[in-house]
Protein backbone atom coordinates (compact mmCIF):
# COMPACT_ATOMS: atom_id res chain seq x y z
CA UNK A 1 0.00 0.00 0.00
CA UNK A 2 1.20 3.74 -1.11
CA UNK A 3 1.32 6.35 1.80
CA UNK A 4 0.48 9.27 0.40
CA UNK A 5 1.11 13.29 2.13
CA UNK A 6 -2.49 13.03 3.88
CA UNK A 7 -1.88 10.46 6.14
CA UNK A 8 -2.05 10.87 9.48
CA UNK A 9 0.57 8.23 10.30
CA UNK A 10 2.72 7.09 7.02
CA UNK A 11 3.69 3.60 7.03
CA UNK A 12 7.11 1.78 6.97
CA UNK A 13 8.06 1.06 3.66
CA UNK A 14 5.33 3.50 2.07
CA UNK A 15 6.11 6.82 0.06
CA UNK A 16 6.42 9.28 2.54
CA UNK A 17 7.25 12.23 0.60
CA UNK A 18 5.47 15.38 1.68
CA UNK A 19 2.72 16.93 -0.20
CA UNK A 20 3.80 18.16 -3.75
CA UNK A 21 2.65 22.18 -2.47
CA UNK A 22 4.15 22.45 1.09
CA UNK A 23 6.58 24.41 0.34
CA UNK A 24 3.52 27.07 -0.47
CA UNK A 25 2.84 26.96 3.19
CA UNK A 26 5.85 26.14 4.92
CA UNK A 27 3.82 23.84 7.06
CA UNK A 28 5.80 20.45 7.40
CA UNK A 29 5.88 18.16 10.23
CA UNK A 30 7.85 18.29 13.60
CA UNK A 31 8.88 16.22 16.32
CA UNK A 32 8.97 16.91 20.03
CA UNK A 33 10.25 16.02 23.17
CA UNK A 34 9.06 17.31 26.06
CA UNK A 35 9.49 17.39 29.95
CA UNK A 36 11.77 15.25 32.61
CA UNK A 37 10.15 11.92 31.82
CA UNK A 38 10.33 12.36 27.75
CA UNK A 39 13.59 11.10 25.40
CA UNK A 40 13.61 10.89 21.45
CA UNK A 41 15.60 8.43 20.11
CA UNK A 42 16.31 8.99 16.16
CA UNK A 43 18.68 7.52 14.17
CA UNK A 44 19.19 7.19 9.80
CA UNK A 45 16.12 9.22 8.77
CA UNK A 46 15.71 11.92 6.05
CA UNK A 47 13.68 14.88 6.62
CA UNK A 48 12.64 16.63 3.67
CA UNK A 49 10.05 20.35 3.99
CA UNK A 50 9.55 19.79 7.59
CA UNK A 51 9.05 22.78 10.19
CA UNK A 52 6.76 24.88 10.49
CA UNK A 53 7.75 28.85 9.42
CA UNK A 54 7.81 30.99 11.77
CA UNK A 55 5.72 28.91 14.21
CA UNK A 56 7.55 28.72 17.70
CA UNK A 57 8.63 25.58 19.10
CA UNK A 58 7.64 24.32 15.24
CA UNK A 59 11.34 22.64 14.14
CA UNK A 60 11.80 18.94 12.95
CA UNK A 61 13.69 17.95 15.84
CA UNK A 62 13.20 19.53 19.42
CA UNK A 63 14.37 18.57 22.51
CA UNK A 64 12.12 20.86 25.24
CA UNK A 65 13.25 20.82 28.91
CA UNK A 66 14.37 17.63 29.32
CA UNK A 67 16.72 18.42 32.13
CA UNK A 68 19.36 15.37 32.54
CA UNK A 69 17.19 13.00 31.39
CA UNK A 70 18.10 14.20 27.75
CA UNK A 71 21.31 11.74 28.49
CA UNK A 72 18.87 9.31 26.85
CA UNK A 73 18.30 11.19 23.83
CA UNK A 74 20.06 10.89 20.68
CA UNK A 75 19.71 12.48 17.09
CA UNK A 76 22.27 10.39 14.64
CA UNK A 77 23.29 10.09 11.16
CA UNK A 78 19.91 12.00 9.91
CA UNK A 79 19.38 14.61 7.49
CA UNK A 80 17.05 17.19 7.16
CA UNK A 81 16.62 19.80 4.06
CA UNK A 82 14.04 22.02 2.66
CA UNK A 83 13.15 22.70 6.28
CA UNK A 84 10.62 25.35 6.90
CA UNK A 85 12.61 26.42 10.53
CA UNK A 86 15.29 25.36 11.67
CA UNK A 87 16.67 22.09 11.96
CA UNK A 88 17.43 20.86 15.87
CA UNK A 89 16.62 22.70 18.83
CA UNK A 90 17.66 21.92 21.96
CA UNK A 91 16.17 24.11 24.21
CA UNK A 92 16.70 23.66 28.32
CA UNK A 93 18.24 19.92 27.59
CA UNK A 94 21.65 18.22 29.09
CA UNK A 95 23.90 15.38 27.94
CA UNK A 96 21.48 14.72 24.59
CA UNK A 97 23.87 13.20 21.59
CA UNK A 98 23.70 14.57 18.58
CA UNK A 99 26.23 13.66 16.28
CA UNK A 100 26.57 12.97 12.35
CA UNK A 101 23.71 14.61 10.72
CA UNK A 102 23.42 16.76 8.13
CA UNK A 103 21.56 19.87 7.15
CA UNK A 104 21.14 21.88 4.18
CA UNK A 105 18.66 24.47 2.89
CA UNK A 106 16.70 25.85 6.06
CA UNK A 107 15.18 29.09 7.31
CA UNK A 108 16.58 30.55 10.59
CA UNK A 109 19.41 28.78 12.40
CA UNK A 110 20.24 24.99 11.42
CA UNK A 111 21.05 23.98 14.94
CA UNK A 112 19.68 26.49 17.46
CA UNK A 113 20.82 26.00 21.12
CA UNK A 114 19.05 27.57 24.19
Amino acid sequence: MQTTCSDPMPRLGGNTMPCANSFLTGYGAHMVAVGTSAAMRVSSIELRRVGQTNVLGRYPFHLHRLGDAGQSSYIRGSSIHESYYRCVSIHGTNLATVDDNVAYDAIGHCFYLE
